[in-house]
């Protein structure tokens, strides 16, 4: 009885260390081919940069597509045609990537991450990228490609602002009441009677009149009325 526990430990230890070594074996072959399909992309933007056909073709499969940022779809033959050296006249931005990360799922994977592209034309673009790789006979080609471009970096600016300047307009403010108000219409004869009454108001108040097809909608008014009260005495 004692040896048949034994022999049963023993069975249960090898097969786990065949396990974990089943594992490991996995891991460090999705590492493999995680480097691998890095590698891949970077010769193929260095392909554009460099107008290589030949390596174009052996890393682009034949039934590949390209969804670029403004929602345009290539094939492989409209992306070739892209495909020009850098010259003088007209210099190719700079190509490269950030924020790297590749997935495998046996004979596919997928990398995402951010193209930066930098140029005296185009400034500083930034896209996000999701291109997919299939192993097809051994060899890993890209089979479909998307483009996603970023909003514009903003740098922060710092804006200084005169506190003079602000003092004219520090005060305390209410809504006049409604137009069918005695108020309201004493305020707008005075206005009307005066263009120089109304450039005086609208300065203190820093608020204009707001005026539709010769109707006044609406006023906003200082609560010490003291201009008003200096036209109506």
């Amino acid at each position: 009885m004692k040896r048949i526990f034994i022999i049963f430990a023993l069975l249960i230890v090898t097969e786990s260390l065949a396990v974990g070594q089943t594992e490991n074996r996995s891991v460090a072959q999705n590492s493999n081919v995680e480097q691998e399909i890095i590698r891949l992309e970077r010769e193929r933007l260095e392909a554009y940069a460099r107008a290589a056909r030949e390596a174009f073709d052996r890393i682009v499969a034949d039934d590949f597509t390209m969804t670029h940022s403004d929602g345009s779809i290539f094939d492989k033959a409209q992306e070739r045609g892209v495909l020009r050296p850098s010259t003088a006249a007209r210099p190719l931005p700079t190509l490269t990537t950030e924020d790297i990360r590749v997935r495998v799922y046996g004979d596919a994977a997928v990398i995402t991450g951010r193209l930066v592209e930098q140029g005296e034309r185009v400034g500083r673009v930034s896209l996000r990228f999701t291109n997919t790789y299939i192993r097809r006979q051994g060899r890993w080609q890209i089979v479909a490609g998307q483009l996603t471009r970023l909003p514009q970096e903003r740098t922060a600016t710092t804006v200084t602002v005169n506190p003079n300047l602000l003092d004219a307009y520090v005060g305390q403010y209410e809504l006049c009441p409604s137009p069918d108000d005695h108020y309201f219409e004493r305020r707008q004869s005075v206005v009307k009677r005066s263009q120089r009454a109304q450039k005086r108001i609208d300065t203190r108040i820093g608020n204009s009149i707001l005026n539709s097809g010769g109707k006044y909608k609406s006023y906003v008014c200082q609560e010490r009325r003291r201009s008003s009260d200096a036209h109506d005495s």
